[in-house]
């Protein structure tokens, strides 16, 4: 009889295509809310809440329908590039457009640590998609 983890690895295959699409959807939602924060379209807590809606919701509707083994270790590897691309936007975070990607997921009042707490919140919703 097969263990646990035995079964919850079973059939993982990634739909790459569609964490390209969804990864992709998720720079360009950073890129755009950024830039009309920026621009002072919208406030920093709704071009954040946009963001956060759309990467945790697109995860379970982009992702949700396929065979669980495959639903799994996509949005395993979106989560990891999602990470990824937050800890090059905090990297480059002075030079368009990644700091149009920083203004859309930053609080002016978390200054100076603006890049801690927005890799750390990407961070913190990543784990607990895993667990949950």
């Amino acid at each position: 009889m097969p263990t646990y983890w035995e079964r919850y690895f079973d059939g993982w295959e990634v739909s790459t295509w569609r964490v390209a699409v969804f990864l992709a959807v998720i720079l360009c939602s950073w890129c755009i809310t950024g830039y009309l924060r920026l621009n002072s379209y919208l406030r920093p807590g709704d071009a954040r809440k946009i963001n956060h809606i759309l990467a945790l919701a697109g995860v379970a509707l982009w992702f949700g329908w396929l065979p669980p083994g495959m639903a799994r270790a996509s949005a395993m590897l979106t989560g990891a590039c999602i990470l990824a691309l937050v800890t090059f936007t905090c990297l480059w975070h002075k030079t368009p457009p990644f700091s149009w990607a920083f203004a859309a997921n930053t609080r002016p009042s978390d200054a100076p640590f603006e890049s801690l707490l927005f890799w750390t919140s990407w961070l913190m919703s990543i784990l607990a998609l895993l667990i949950a």
